[in-house]
């Protein structure tokens, strides 16, 4: 209820124009009236109000001076909270825009008991409130083109948040932005990702702050995405509760700084937070954030406000009575007076944040009264930031997309930022906010090099496929004894951490039976895992990947793909079967992908396809498809001895354990076969025929690897020699390729001239040359790393993204 004096009612007569048009002139006075009395009653008991009282207030009322009047009265009520909401009118409950909750929760009426508890009482935001956030807004993240990263426990960094622990308690320890640019990306990523609520703890003098001088209501914002004052109090408060805390040990100073002062840490020598974060067994995550330069510019800071007159007396007037919680210090970190630093904005780059490696203190709870201990995590603490600012500014000068210019065609021709869906919360908490993606059930043969990195990748990568609507939900994985599976595959995953920790463990070389967590996962061994994965592809479509090296997959992947699966493989084994076993597989060529068998990422296959599809012959394929023998074959060029490149290749990793493995051509011819058969030519291995670089009696089954190195490998050196002096007579050069044409597939060594695509490679990568009626004359070359983990998992992953048209 309104309660409103005659005399100021009447001075604001004129704005009663609307209710003189609904009611005659006599019954309008009749009613002012009765105003007049209940006003003068109402106004006489106003002191003897004293609970708390919420009062809103409306800027364009034009009905009755709402927001005159709710001035007037907070200046006789005791507990009084006016929030007023400059862009509505009389009705203000009843139109948009309006969200009374909001309100009530950022002015803290909302209380389970007398005296509200900023942690206990806390209501996290809705997805209307998180939405309809400024903050929040499609063209804000476009804007500060927010790009965080964070550290794994084996020191990996990813992109977005998989490096966070997922249990409390959690404290998120870095530097501050200018004007504490950086926080609302931070507690937004936390809700869209970890699904988790983010506490920040700030200075106490932000929540008296008048927010009618905002023309953005930035301190209700932040009430409501979880900050609260800064006190040992409220730290202890959340980290008994084990919640997720962001602490600036900067405070302050760090978030007014001066010129000049970017990404300077001013913190103080006191280690405030490590003893209490030991005390509760937090895990502490340092984190360094830059970028503030690049969206706006320090036109008058505090030092130079101090010296114009005018400006030094509104200063002192500011901070007058105001606390300084540095009080007592020593030191820059004492001088944080309040101010608001005069800023030129500049066509933005963009916020780069890196989590660092969790600092775990669970079990140190011994250490807690040892001061060494203490100091020296803290100094570490400190360290880390400055290290992930460091290493923040020194990549970001790579990044393409760091102008707004160029994230803006993105934005324009990929609409890569896309709106997170409509979801309901509950008073619990955000956490059930989920995209609207289109989810795509994996399960993983093999977990060696390529599995291992194509996970990697996919935890990487999870705010990209985010932002394409597209999530990659892996419900199991095999190794060569067992299969480890989520209980419930329709509804469950392994999250990321699990996903690091499975790598963790296979890269020492242990069984994936290690990593069965109950209710969390299962194991199967042979042959309940075949049995195992045929149920679940009879309930639910998936996509199988094969990052094994066995040729006894080929059953599985058939019937996954009988099922209404989709295959991506970077096994070249099934598609070397027997051709009868190909053609059966191949009943469903639009669920499959297998473009890193041949060329690790680069698009042979796709292109290929595309060629085909355009009714397009193609009538040769000539290419050298395997990295380690286009390495031999350019080095020996040079005139070095062939059996030294070998030894050469395999100390830096280009060859198997056994360099026979690549030298006997079979890689190669695996691939050429693939190739042949796409082309529609109906042949097995033994059709093609291969040249291998050393003779059946140096074969692995007759002769050591030991052996072989050190007396096989030197006969095989004048032969080389004499093919690469042959060939430069004739102006040519030798290279190792794969020759499809005329239905046949040949395998070996070939001369060809020195300035053809071929002749001009150097070092490990692939050439490919194609020739059709097309491409005739100048065939299409395809050139780049062929070979590698991480090139291979990636094809894998961009195979896998491919096929989302398949699932809803």
């Amino acid at each position: 209820m309104i309660m409103v004096d005659l005399y100021n009612l009447t001075k604001d007569l004129p704005l009663l124009s609307i209710m003189a048009k609904i009611l005659p002139q006599d019954t309008l006075k009749w009613r002012l009236k009765l105003v007049e009395s209940a006003a003068a009653y109402a106004n006489s008991r106003l002191h003897a109000i004293k609970a708390q009282v919420l009062m809103l207030a409306s800027g364009k009322d034009n009905l009755v001076p709402s927001k005159n009047e709710a001035q007037r009265l907070s200046r006789f009520l005791k507990h009084c909270n006016v929030r007023v909401f400059e862009g509505n009118g009389h009705t203000i409950l009843l139109e948009n825009g309006v969200n009374f909750l909001s309100t009530i929760k950022t002015s803290q009426m909302y209380r389970r008991f007398s005296k509200h508890d900023v942690v206990n009482d806390f209501l996290p935001p809705s997805m209307r409130e998180f939405k309809s956030s400024p903050m929040e807004s499609r063209w804000n993240r476009v804007y500060m083109g927010a790009a965080m990263f964070s550290t794994m426990e084996d020191g990996k960094i990813v992109r977005g948040l998989a490096g966070i622990p997922d249990e409390g308690p959690v404290l998120i320890v870095g530097n501050h932005m200018l004007c504490g640019f950086d926080i609302f990306p931070i507690i937004s990523e936390f809700l869209r990702e970890k699904k988790a609520k983010l506490y920040g703890l700030a200075h106490p003098q932000l929540f008296q702050l008048d927010e009618q001088h905002f023309i953005i209501p930035i301190i209700d914002i932040l009430k409501q995405f979880g900050a609260i004052p800064v006190s040992g109090k409220n730290l202890f408060k959340l980290l008994a509760t084990k919640s997720y805390t962001l602490l600036y040990p900067g405070g302050l100073r760090e978030a007014l700084h001066r010129k000049g002062e970017a990404a300077k840490l001013f913190w103080p020598e006191k280690q405030e937070f490590v003893r209490m974060a030991v005390k509760f067994g937090a895990t502490i995550v340092p984190f360094g954030v830059v970028g503030e330069d690049d969206i706006s510019q320090i036109i008058l800071d505090y030092n130079e406000m101090k010296r114009i007159p005018f400006i030094n007396q509104m200063l002192n007037d500011l901070n007058q009575g105001k606390t300084n919680l540095r009080e007592g210090m020593v030191g820059e970190i004492a001088n944080q007076p309040l101010h608001i630093p005069i800023l030129s904005p500049k066509l933005p780059g963009r916020l780069y944040y890196l989590f660092g490696k969790p600092i775990c203190t669970k079990g140190k709870e011994n250490m807690l009264h040892d001061k060494e201990y203490l100091r020296k995590l803290y100094l570490q603490i400190k360290y880390e930031v400055e290290k992930n600012v460091a290493y923040l500014l020194m990549k970001r000068e790579e990044d393409p997309y760091r102008g707004l210019v160029e994230r803006l065609v993105i934005e324009f021709g990929t609409l890569c930022y896309s709106s997170i869906s409509k979801t309901q919360s509950d008073a619990e908490g955000y956490r059930e906010i989920e995209e609207k993606m289109k989810n795509i059930p994996i399960i993983l043969m093999g977990c060696g090099g390529v599995g291992r990195q194509l996970l990697h990748h996919i935890v990487s990568c999870r705010t990209l496929h985010a932002n394409k609507g597209i999530h990659l939900r892996v419900v199991g994985i095999f190794d060569s004894k067992s299969f480890l599976v989520v209980p419930d595959v329709s509804s469950m995953e392994f999250n990321d951490t699990v996903l690091m920790n499975i790598c963790q463990i296979k890269s020492n070389g242990l069984s994936l039976q290690t990593c069965v967590e109950s209710g969390k996962s299962e194991a199967f061994s042979s042959p309940e895992s075949t049995k195992k994965l045929t149920d679940i592809a009879a309930r639910l479509a998936f996509t199988l990947v094969d990052c094994s090296a066995s040729s006894e997959t080929i059953g599985a992947i058939t019937q996954a793909v009988n099922l209404g699966c989709c295959v991506v493989l970077a096994n070249k084994k099934p598609l070397t079967s027997s051709m009868e076993e190909f053609d059966n597989l191949f009943l469903q060529p639009r669920r499959i992908r297998h473009e890193s068998t041949v060329g690790a990422g680069l698009p042979i296959i796709a292109s290929l396809n595309r060629i085909l599809s355009s009714g397009d012959t193609i009538y040769r394929i000539i290419g050298s498809l395997s990295g380690t023998l286009g390495y031999v074959m350019s080095e020996v060029e040079d005139g070095k001895p062939f059996s030294e490149v070998v030894k050469a290749a395999q100390a830096l990793g280009y060859t198997e354990p056994d360099p026979r493995d690549d030298l006997s051509g079979m890689d190669v011819a695996r691939k050429g076969l693939i190739l042949a058969r796409l082309l529609g030519h109906h042949m097995d291995m033994n059709s093609i025929k291969i040249e291998s670089l050393y003779p059946d009696k140096m074969r692995p089954k007759t002769m050591s690897l030991k052996d072989f190195l050190a007396n096989g490998l030197p006969l095989l050196d004048n032969d080389i020699e004499e093919r690469i002096k042959k060939a430069s007579s004739n102006g040519n050069v030798l290279r190792y390729v794969c020759v499809i044409e005329n239905s046949r597939c040949n395998v070996g060594i070939q001369e060809l001239p020195k300035e053809s695509a071929l002749g001009r490679l150097r070092g490990s990568d692939n050439v490919v040359e194609i020739y059709s009626r097309c491409y005739k004359e100048q065939p299409l070359v395809i050139q780049g790393a062929g070979a590698g983990n991480d090139t291979t998992a990636a094809g894998v992953l961009a195979d896998i993204f491919d096929l989302q048209d398949l699932f809803t």
